[in-house]
């Protein structure tokens, strides 16, 4: 611990909680030594824990993260947007009105931000948990955390899923006035027509009106050759959302003046996944889960095909299956088992453990699916739901993890 452990983790407390309906871990880590992940995170949040949760969650929203920004910090530090005017100026828009802009940031929006993926059939695999903590691992830097983070994830995930970002909105006044601020820099950006090269560059920006309202959406496009990606965002009562197809903004609009009785836990950040939504995407989620399942197998087969040679090579009766597993369980302290209810099975020159599930890696085999009778599969029928929150305490750092069962 001296040597290793305590250049990332200053004494930790754990608390388990298992019952029927839940589980739940709890963590208190004092703060982190050497670890930019950790200072990044507790630099760009702060300030008074707020519910994370508490604008309208359509029905096929399937994952949320949001964070509670330490604003004034950030406004400081980053002075966000405010840096675009050069940017501006070279692709030949409209500069627009700083004062606006600052009361926009300042007074305008709240302190959150939160991106949300919606149910579809996705094009691609795509780990947005993993994602993100790959990205941030890989960051050093406060500045580009905060500044990247939230649209890099949006717009990859964007490419797979339906996507939507929202901000909550204190000043609706301030709000409208900043969109209708936009409304002249992008319409100046579109006016400036293709910008050339070998990838031709095009945008264009336009008002839409939603299916049954009368909210004004904005949408801002990007055409690079014959690709085009497309950008809505509008204020909806009491948020202010970016999202990646209209009619997820139709959805919130439809919801707008419902009650949101599950606001989502008090903590500067925040992680929820909802299975209750799953459809489209979930037999993409399943193919993907016994693919795991698959690998975590074939792990275990190098590992009793050793003991297995070496049991088969003493002078002594040929060892069977069983005493093969009891003897690597014995040798690596552990128990081997394929997630997906498979046996092992001993090969008839005695070197060589098989799964009769999944075969071996010379000749694998895969389930259309995950085998609902397997661990696995129970496990999965019986989630509910996951929700992740993290917070910056005086004394370190506050994580709990539930996972919600049927």
């Amino acid at each position: 611990y001296s040597r290793y452990w305590r250049r990332f983790f200053d004494p930790i407390a754990v608390r388990l909680q298992l019952c029927d309906e839940k589980y739940r871990a709890e963590t208190i880590i004092l703060p982190l030594i050497d670890n930019s992940v950790y200072d990044g995170l507790a630099s760009i949040l702060g300030g008074d824990p707020e519910p994370l949760d508490a604008l309208p969650v359509p029905d096929r929203n399937i994952f949320s993260m949001a964070l509670r920004l330490n604003k004034k910090k950030l406004l400081t530090r980053a002075k966000p947007f405010l840096g675009m005017t050069r940017e501006l100026r070279q692709l030949g828009a409209k500069e627009p009105n700083q004062k606006i802009v600052e009361q926009f940031l300042t007074q305008g929006i709240g302190n959150q931000v939160g991106m949300h993926v919606y149910d579809a059939s996705p094009m691609f695999e795509f780990n947005m948990v993993g994602f993100l903590g790959d990205m941030m691992g890989s960051w050093r830097g406060v500045n580009r955390m905060a500044d990247e983070l939230i649209p890099i994830s949006f717009l990859i995930s964007s490419l797979n899923s339906p996507v939507y970002i929202s901000l909550p909105v204190e000043n609706a006044e301030i709000v409208d006035k900043f969109l209708d601020e936009l409304d002249t820099v992008f319409a100046s950006m579109a006016r400036q027509g293709s910008r050339g090269g070998w990838f031709d560059v095009e945008m264009d920006f336009y008002r839409v009106p939603l299916e049954k309202d009368d909210h004004n959406v904005r949408c801002y496009s990007m055409s690079v050759a014959p690709i085009k990606w497309r950008m809505f965002f509008a204020r909806i009562d009491n948020g202010l959302y970016i999202a990646s197809k209209r009619f997820i903004l139709d959805d919130l609009a439809a919801m707008a003046k419902k009650e949101q009785t599950d606001k989502g836990p008090i903590a500067h950040g925040m992680v929820r996944v909802r299975p209750e939504n799953w459809d489209k995407v979930l037999p993409s989620y399943k193919m993907g889960w016994s693919e795991n399942c698959r690998k975590a197998c074939f792990s275990n087969l190098g590992e009793m095909s050793s003991v297995a040679r070496a049991m088969s090579a003493s002078k002594a009766a040929r060892p069977t299956a069983k005493t093969v597993h009891r003897e690597a369980d014995k040798l690596h302290a552990v128990h081997f088992y394929c997630p997906e209810g498979g046996k092992y099975v001993h090969s008839a020159d005695g070197k060589q453990i098989t799964c009769d599930v999944h075969g071996s890696p010379a000749q694998p085999r895969q389930p259309a699916a995950l085998v609902s009778a397997s661990p696995v599969g129970r496990l999965m029928k019986d989630f509910s739901g996951l929700t992740v929150e993290l917070t910056f305490l005086d004394d370190g750092l506050h994580a709990i993890v539930t996972v919600d069962r049927k």
